[in-house]
């Protein structure tokens, strides 16, 4: 009985463990923002686009590949994520959408946001988890959890933070 408990305990622990950074609130952004993202990991490859759209109390995100085909539909609310699957990697989708949201927030915005906020000179990061860097106006590198990367680039205009 208290070995199901412990078991029990550490199962609940390790859930909470690794549920995604969330925002103290929905940063404030300009929205529409529509950008590219190309895995490094995937290889030469056509970039998948990321479109941020406000909803009626959040944020809807939409991963599209090259031909428009959606991909994944994930809505953020104060209350934390909604799944809406239509794909097999939410997860690791979650963690896309969730680091780009991080990455555009500005740095007045970001201290209050995200408590633990380390911010480098070119870049930022957060609890070991996501990672930023800077490059030019728009375009910036992040970097999840074991290691994925993503080059994020505007598709027209610029992906400010």
């Amino acid at each position: 009985m208290i070995r199901a408990l412990l078991l029990a305990c550490a199962l609940l622990l390790s859930a909470c463990a690794s549920q995604d950074p969330l925002p103290a609130q929905i940063p404030h952004l300009k929205l529409p923002i529509t950008v590219n993202a190309q895995s490094e990991q995937r290889g030469p490859n056509q970039p998948w686009r990321i479109e941020a759209r406000k909803r009626d109390h959040g944020v809807r995100w939409t991963l599209t590949d090259a031909s428009g085909e959606v991909l994944a539909v994930q809505d953020l609310t104060n209350d934390g994520w909604k799944d809406r699957a239509v794909s097999d990697a939410d997860f690791q989708i979650r963690e896309l959408f969730g680091a780009v949201l991080f990455a555009l927030t500005s740095d007045k915005e970001v201290r209050f946001d995200y408590p633990g906020v380390q911010l480098q000179p070119h870049g930022r990061m957060i609890e070991d988890r996501w990672q930023v860097s800077y490059a030019s106006e728009g375009f910036f590198r992040v970097t999840l959890p074991d290691g994925p990367s993503y080059l994020i680039s505007p598709v027209k205009g610029k992906a400010s933070r």
